[in-house]
């Protein structure tokens, strides 16, 4: 794949005019509108509507005298599908 990235850069900058190409060693970055949406779509979380647990039930530490729920404990909450994966 990388064959083929360097492959259509070659071939765009021999298409390229000498003015578009720039100085030679010139480092050309990205429209800032391209770089700023990117960081935006990375960032942004998918919230819940609400939040979720997930509980660890122990069966060991389970006994007839003990009351339901006092054997279970919280391992995780999320509020987000990027918190959950």
């Amino acid at each position: 794949m990388a064959d083929e990235l360097n492959k259509a850069a070659l071939e765009e900058y021999k298409s390229s005019s000498v003015e578009d190409r720039g100085e030679e060693g010139e480092i050309v970055g990205e429209s800032d509108d391209t770089a700023s949406s990117l960081g935006k779509q990375i960032t942004m979380k998918h919230p819940l509507e609400h939040s979720w647990t997930f509980w660890f039930d122990n069966p060991s530490g389970k006994s007839k005298q003990a009351a339901w729920g006092s054997s279970i404990r919280p391992i995780y909450t999320f509020s987000t599908a990027e918190d959950f994966w």
